[in-house]
Protein backbone atom coordinates (compact mmCIF):
# COMPACT_ATOMS: atom_id res chain seq x y z
CA UNK A 1 0.00 0.00 0.00
CA UNK A 2 1.51 3.65 -1.34
CA UNK A 3 -0.58 5.74 1.31
CA UNK A 4 0.10 5.23 4.70
CA UNK A 5 -3.20 5.82 5.97
CA UNK A 6 -3.90 2.35 4.13
CA UNK A 7 -1.18 1.15 6.52
CA UNK A 8 -3.04 1.56 10.00
CA UNK A 9 -5.83 -0.87 10.29
CA UNK A 10 -8.38 -0.30 12.74
CA UNK A 11 -9.21 -3.25 14.64
CA UNK A 12 -12.42 -3.00 16.54
CA UNK A 13 -12.03 -6.92 18.57
CA UNK A 14 -15.97 -7.79 19.53
CA UNK A 15 -17.94 -4.71 19.68
CA UNK A 16 -21.56 -5.33 20.52
CA UNK A 17 -23.38 -1.90 19.17
CA UNK A 18 -24.13 -1.34 15.76
CA UNK A 19 -24.23 2.53 16.68
CA UNK A 20 -20.43 2.18 17.90
CA UNK A 21 -18.98 0.21 15.02
CA UNK A 22 -21.05 3.17 12.30
CA UNK A 23 -19.39 5.91 14.44
CA UNK A 24 -16.13 4.26 14.75
CA UNK A 25 -16.14 3.81 10.70
CA UNK A 26 -17.23 8.03 10.91
CA UNK A 27 -14.61 8.94 12.99
CA UNK A 28 -12.24 6.63 10.86
CA UNK A 29 -13.45 8.23 7.91
CA UNK A 30 -13.31 11.96 8.85
CA UNK A 31 -9.73 11.55 9.39
CA UNK A 32 -9.01 9.82 6.12
CA UNK A 33 -8.09 5.83 7.44
CA UNK A 34 -9.70 4.04 5.00
CA UNK A 35 -8.80 0.54 6.29
CA UNK A 36 -11.82 -1.05 9.84
CA UNK A 37 -10.96 -4.70 10.89
CA UNK A 38 -13.46 -6.36 13.30
CA UNK A 39 -12.86 -9.35 15.36
CA UNK A 40 -16.16 -11.25 16.45
CA UNK A 41 -18.70 -8.97 14.68
CA UNK A 42 -22.31 -9.12 16.26
CA UNK A 43 -24.60 -11.29 14.59
CA UNK A 44 -26.31 -8.70 12.26
CA UNK A 45 -24.94 -4.95 11.96
CA UNK A 46 -27.91 -3.22 11.93
CA UNK A 47 -29.50 -0.16 9.89
CA UNK A 48 -27.78 2.07 12.38
CA UNK A 49 -24.28 1.50 11.68
CA UNK A 50 -24.82 3.00 8.38
CA UNK A 51 -26.95 5.76 9.77
CA UNK A 52 -23.81 6.64 12.41
CA UNK A 53 -21.18 6.17 9.66
CA UNK A 54 -22.72 9.12 7.78
CA UNK A 55 -20.61 10.21 5.10
CA UNK A 56 -18.19 7.06 6.24
CA UNK A 57 -20.24 4.64 4.55
CA UNK A 58 -17.65 3.28 2.56
CA UNK A 59 -15.81 2.83 5.48
CA UNK A 60 -18.12 0.53 6.99
CA UNK A 61 -19.24 -1.64 3.95
CA UNK A 62 -15.16 -2.18 3.07
CA UNK A 63 -14.48 -3.11 6.85
CA UNK A 64 -13.01 -6.96 7.39
CA UNK A 65 -14.16 -9.39 9.41
CA UNK A 66 -12.08 -12.12 11.60
CA UNK A 67 -12.51 -14.71 13.57
CA UNK A 68 -9.78 -13.97 16.14
CA UNK A 69 -7.55 -11.36 16.87
CA UNK A 70 -4.51 -13.16 15.85
CA UNK A 71 -6.05 -13.48 11.88
CA UNK A 72 -6.79 -9.28 12.01
CA UNK A 73 -3.04 -9.04 12.87
CA UNK A 74 -1.08 -11.44 10.81
CA UNK A 75 0.14 -9.03 8.40
CA UNK A 76 1.18 -6.25 10.89
CA UNK A 77 4.50 -4.90 11.62
CA UNK A 78 3.57 -2.90 14.76
CA UNK A 79 0.37 -3.68 16.92
CA UNK A 80 -0.67 -1.06 19.72
CA UNK A 81 -3.41 -1.78 22.07
CA UNK A 82 -6.32 0.68 22.91
CA UNK A 83 -6.71 -0.35 27.00
CA UNK A 84 -7.45 2.02 30.18
CA UNK A 85 -6.54 -0.49 32.56
CA UNK A 86 -2.48 -0.59 33.42
CA UNK A 87 -0.57 -3.25 35.45
CA UNK A 88 2.50 -5.04 35.93
CA UNK A 89 0.93 -8.03 33.40
CA UNK A 90 -0.25 -5.88 30.59
CA UNK A 91 2.68 -5.15 29.01
CA UNK A 92 4.59 -1.08 28.15
CA UNK A 93 2.36 1.85 28.45
CA UNK A 94 3.35 4.73 26.03
CA UNK A 95 1.59 8.21 25.35
CA UNK A 96 -0.71 8.80 22.44
CA UNK A 97 1.09 10.98 21.25
CA UNK A 98 4.21 8.85 21.03
CA UNK A 99 2.53 5.90 19.74
CA UNK A 100 1.17 8.30 16.76
CA UNK A 101 4.66 8.84 16.39
CA UNK A 102 5.62 5.00 15.94
CA UNK A 103 2.53 4.40 13.90
CA UNK A 104 3.00 6.78 11.27
CA UNK A 105 6.77 5.77 11.18
CA UNK A 106 5.95 1.79 10.51
CA UNK A 107 2.69 2.70 8.43
CA UNK A 108 5.19 4.75 5.92
CA UNK A 109 5.75 1.30 4.45
CA UNK A 110 4.46 -1.41 6.55
CA UNK A 111 1.40 -2.44 8.14
CA UNK A 112 0.27 -1.52 11.67
CA UNK A 113 -2.55 -2.46 13.43
CA UNK A 114 -4.05 -0.51 16.34
CA UNK A 115 -6.63 -2.53 18.73
CA UNK A 116 -9.61 -1.46 20.16
CA UNK A 117 -11.00 -3.31 22.89
CA UNK A 118 -15.04 -4.09 23.77
CA UNK A 119 -17.49 -1.46 24.62
CA UNK A 120 -17.67 -2.92 28.27
CA UNK A 121 -14.86 -4.61 29.24
CA UNK A 122 -11.99 -3.42 26.87
CA UNK A 123 -9.18 -5.97 25.77
CA UNK A 124 -8.62 -9.11 28.04
CA UNK A 125 -5.25 -9.57 29.77
CA UNK A 126 -4.53 -12.04 26.72
CA UNK A 127 -5.23 -9.45 24.10
CA UNK A 128 -3.11 -7.28 25.38
CA UNK A 129 0.02 -9.59 25.20
CA UNK A 130 -0.18 -9.36 21.58
CA UNK A 131 0.29 -5.71 21.57
CA UNK A 132 3.99 -4.59 21.45
CA UNK A 133 2.61 -0.84 23.12
CA UNK A 134 0.00 -0.25 25.00
CA UNK A 135 -1.82 3.33 25.13
CA UNK A 136 -4.20 4.70 27.94
CA UNK A 137 -6.36 7.79 26.99
CA UNK A 138 -6.01 10.26 29.45
CA UNK A 139 -9.41 10.98 30.88
CA UNK A 140 -10.73 13.42 33.59
CA UNK A 141 -13.39 13.13 36.40
CA UNK A 142 -15.32 10.03 37.61
CA UNK A 143 -15.68 8.39 34.03
CA UNK A 144 -12.31 7.12 33.28
CA UNK A 145 -13.34 5.06 30.18
CA UNK A 146 -14.59 6.19 27.05
CA UNK A 147 -17.08 5.24 24.27
CA UNK A 148 -15.41 3.22 21.76
CA UNK A 149 -16.05 5.35 19.34
CA UNK A 150 -14.84 8.60 20.98
CA UNK A 151 -11.82 6.43 21.58
CA UNK A 152 -11.63 5.69 17.62
CA UNK A 153 -12.29 9.21 17.49
CA UNK A 154 -9.06 10.40 19.45
CA UNK A 155 -6.74 7.81 18.52
CA UNK A 156 -7.65 8.68 14.55
CA UNK A 157 -7.10 12.48 15.72
CA UNK A 158 -3.80 11.88 16.78
CA UNK A 159 -2.81 9.75 14.00
CA UNK A 160 -3.81 12.50 11.30
CA UNK A 161 -1.95 15.23 13.03
CA UNK A 162 1.25 12.91 13.48
CA UNK A 163 0.61 12.90 9.39
CA UNK A 164 0.51 16.58 8.95
CA UNK A 165 4.10 16.79 10.10
CA UNK A 166 6.19 17.29 6.88
CA UNK A 167 8.92 14.82 7.49
CA UNK A 168 6.38 12.25 6.99
CA UNK A 169 4.44 13.07 3.93
CA UNK A 170 7.03 14.79 1.99
CA UNK A 171 8.80 12.57 -0.87
CA UNK A 172 11.80 10.25 0.46
CA UNK A 173 15.19 10.49 -0.83
CA UNK A 174 16.86 7.84 -2.56
CA UNK A 175 18.36 5.55 -0.15
CA UNK A 176 19.58 1.62 -0.43
CA UNK A 177 16.36 -0.71 0.09
CA UNK A 178 15.55 -1.65 3.76
CA UNK A 179 14.71 -5.13 4.86
CA UNK A 180 11.07 -5.20 5.50
CA UNK A 181 10.69 -6.38 9.68
CA UNK A 182 8.78 -9.70 10.60
CA UNK A 183 5.13 -9.41 11.02
CA UNK A 184 2.82 -10.11 13.85
CA UNK A 185 2.61 -13.51 12.30
CA UNK A 186 5.94 -14.25 11.68
CA UNK A 187 6.92 -12.88 15.43
CA UNK A 188 3.93 -15.62 16.98
CA UNK A 189 5.17 -18.37 15.03
CA UNK A 190 8.69 -17.94 16.73
CA UNK A 191 7.76 -17.53 20.37
CA UNK A 192 5.85 -20.95 19.65
CA UNK A 193 9.59 -22.17 18.90
CA UNK A 194 10.98 -20.48 21.77
CA UNK A 195 8.27 -21.78 24.01
CA UNK A 196 8.72 -25.62 22.64
CA UNK A 197 12.59 -24.71 23.83
CA UNK A 198 11.59 -23.90 27.43
CA UNK A 199 9.37 -26.72 27.55
CA UNK A 200 12.20 -29.26 26.73
CA UNK A 201 14.21 -27.88 29.17
CA UNK A 202 11.60 -27.79 31.78
CA UNK A 203 11.92 -24.30 32.31
CA UNK A 204 8.89 -22.81 32.32
CA UNK A 205 7.26 -25.59 34.97
CA UNK A 206 9.88 -24.15 37.62
CA UNK A 207 7.85 -22.24 40.32
CA UNK A 208 4.21 -21.42 40.41
CA UNK A 209 1.74 -21.03 37.69
CA UNK A 210 2.52 -17.14 37.89
CA UNK A 211 6.02 -17.56 37.17
CA UNK A 212 5.26 -19.32 34.01
CA UNK A 213 2.83 -16.89 32.75
CA UNK A 214 5.75 -14.04 33.86
CA UNK A 215 7.63 -15.92 31.25
CA UNK A 216 5.63 -15.78 28.36
CA UNK A 217 4.34 -12.71 28.92
CA UNK A 218 7.91 -11.04 28.71
CA UNK A 219 9.54 -12.89 26.03
CA UNK A 220 6.00 -11.73 24.08
CA UNK A 221 6.11 -8.21 24.76
CA UNK A 222 9.92 -8.62 24.10
CA UNK A 223 9.60 -9.89 20.16
CA UNK A 224 6.94 -7.73 19.63
CA UNK A 225 9.47 -4.48 20.46
CA UNK A 226 12.35 -6.27 19.37
CA UNK A 227 12.14 -4.70 15.88
CA UNK A 228 13.87 -8.25 13.95
CA UNK A 229 12.97 -8.12 10.11
CA UNK A 230 11.89 -11.11 8.58
CA UNK A 231 15.26 -12.90 7.88
CA UNK A 232 16.35 -12.73 11.58
CA UNK A 233 13.07 -14.21 12.13
CA UNK A 234 13.97 -16.92 10.08
CA UNK A 235 17.67 -17.20 10.97
CA UNK A 236 16.17 -17.43 14.96
CA UNK A 237 13.54 -20.49 13.94
CA UNK A 238 16.86 -22.41 12.28
CA UNK A 239 18.65 -21.86 15.45
CA UNK A 240 15.29 -22.64 17.48
CA UNK A 241 14.62 -26.10 15.37
CA UNK A 242 18.60 -27.29 16.00
CA UNK A 243 18.50 -26.71 19.61
CA UNK A 244 14.92 -28.58 19.19
CA UNK A 245 16.74 -31.52 17.04
CA UNK A 246 19.52 -31.49 19.79
CA UNK A 247 17.49 -31.73 22.97
CA UNK A 248 15.23 -34.59 21.42
CA UNK A 249 17.71 -36.61 20.37
CA UNK A 250 19.43 -36.91 23.56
Amino acid sequence: MENLRENINFVLVEPVESGNIGSSARAMGSMGFPRLSIVNPPEEITDEAAWMAHNAIDVLTSATCFGSLNDALADAALVIGISRRKGKGRGMNISIEEAAEKVIEMARKHSVAVVFGREARGLYNDETEECAYLVSIPAGGGHPSLNLSHAVQIVAYELHKATLNSKHEKPEEETPPVEPPSTYGEQEHLFGRVMEILEELNYTKRGDREVGRRIRVSLKNFLRRAGITSSETQMFEGICSRILASLRKD
